[in-house]
């Protein structure tokens, strides 16, 4: 997909916290863009090197596999299985050993289409035609706490899948692939962003005419400054240009050969070997 038919944006913000555990990364090729957060979860030791090791295997793995990736589903499963092992690699080399942990979420943007995965209670929202949708599904516990001094009810969540869990699932949960329209937004964030505002926040952001950077810097900061304890705030997206339809169809085609031609080298590559 050409730049100049869509937008980035990318932001992290330790907020009210010693350190920042979230990590985020934009993947661009000329034809295929990946985004993918990863949030290390607090209680556990070390949860940025647990981000850290997921946000270095997408890189990696992005910069081996060839573009267009001819399996997208391949690419994302890889990534996770792969930071999962590095992770509990990292930590069985401690001493004491510890258990890091963080949450993932990938999104794919290539050939008009959208693949995404994640594990844990990161989150990818897609904007279409001034409505927004929340693509993932939370993997965590949720109990509802009244405060009665001040008569709220708050939210604690438990994560129920994780990347570095010795004990617990780490798999991750994909959605059907998606083909993406002019006008489209997608935003991949940490908790500290998504709890933190009103979905009319972040729709308002999403879909703004404004710069898409800004906005999304914008509702960084209106999280962070939400609350006097504010988590990490952390956040990636993509948005694609209106008049991005021409274009996008030829880039569509041009990508689909791409393809075809990837799959035909493999083919022979393998009947060579044999």
């Amino acid at each position: 997909m050409p730049e100049q038919n869509y937008e980035v944006a990318i932001v992290s913000l330790t907020g009210n916290r010693k350190i920042n555990q979230d990590r985020a990364v934009l993947l661009r090729d000329p034809k295929t863009v990946v985004m993918a957060l990863g949030d290390g979860l607090g209680g556990h030791p070390r949860g940025e090197f647990a981000a850290q090791l997921f946000i270095d295997t997408c890189e990696r793995l992005f910069n081996d596999y060839p573009k267009p990736l001819t399996d997208p589903l391949d690419f994302m499963l890889n990534a996770v299985e792969h930071s999962h092992d590095a992770i509990l690699d990292f930590g069985s080399r401690q001493t004491p050993q510890i258990s890091p942990r963080t949450t993932a979420v990938i999104a794919v943007i290539q050939l008009g289409m959208l693949y995404w995965l994640h594990v844990g209670d990161s989150r990818l929202y897609l904007m279409r035609d001034g409505k927004l949708k929340k693509l993932t599904k939370d993997h965590a516990i949720v109990r509802e706490i009244e405060t009665r001094k001040h008569g709220k009810v708050q939210r604690r969540s438990g994560v129920t899948r994780c990347l570095g869990s010795v004990n617990g699932p780490c798999g991750g949960t994909t959605g059907h692939p998606l083909k993406l329209k002019p006008g489209d937004a997608l935003l991949a964030c940490s908790d500290g962003l998504w709890d933190q505002v009103s979905n009319e926040d972040i729709l308002a952001a999403m879909s703004s005419d404004a710069p898409f950077p800004a906005e999304i810097k914008n509702l960084a900061h209106t999280a962070e400054s939400s609350t006097p304890k504010s988590d990490n705030v952390t956040g990636v997206g993509l948005r694609i240009s209106k008049s991005a339809k021409t274009v996008a169809n030829k880039d569509h085609q041009d990508t689909m050969l791409d393809v075809a031609v990837e799959q035909l080298k493999g083919m022979v590559n393998r009947v060579n070997n044999n």
